[in-house]
């Protein structure tokens, strides 16, 4: 294939011959007369959450966790599975006025634990309001944080709201 570039005269491009072509544009393929190939991860589905910190002697010896992915340690990952069913990509921790977590959790744990309620193969419909169930997906985020931060059976992570 050749193209057609402006200036027609660039002394690199403009005699370059190409044998892929590769659009990084997603499902619009504006490459038209093409046939096109799309590939696409598994999807992982971020949560952020903010929890009240009450600056209790148990908090204070939380460890921040700076960022830690199932790639580099997985046996984090994989106990946190084993004890309750939540699978992670990835868990970020850090403490100030409040326990702040991002994790990046797996579609099928979402399911399994009943926080999505149908799976969908489009993400807006799959994340919409009336497919979430908010308790559910509070008790998860709450039993990733607790895993994460290796609390008391008592201690109970409140949501911060604003």
């Amino acid at each position: 294939w050749r193209a057609q570039f402006k200036p027609e005269n660039h002394p690199i491009v403009s005699t370059y011959e190409f044998s892929v072509l590769i659009g990084a544009d997603g499902r619009r393929n504006s490459l038209h007369g093409f046939q096109h190939k799309e590939f696409r991860g598994k999807l992982a589905i971020g949560i952020t959450c903010n929890y009240i910190n009450h600056q209790t002697r148990e908090e204070q010896n939380f460890e921040e966790i700076s960022g830690v992915a199932k790639i580099y340690n997985p046996q984090f990952f994989n106990e946190l599975q084993q004890q309750t069913s939540i699978d992670l990509e990835n868990i970020v921790y850090y403490k100030n006025d409040t326990h702040y977590f991002v994790m990046t959790a797996k579609k099928q744990s979402l399911l399994d634990k009943h926080v999505i309620l149908q799976d969908f193969p489009d993400a807006a419909r799959l994340l919409a309001r009336d497919n979430v169930n908010f308790m559910k997906l509070c008790n998860f985020a709450c039993e990733a944080a607790q895993f994460a931060t290796k609390s008391s059976p008592q201690f109970a992570f409140e949501f911060a709201v604003s």
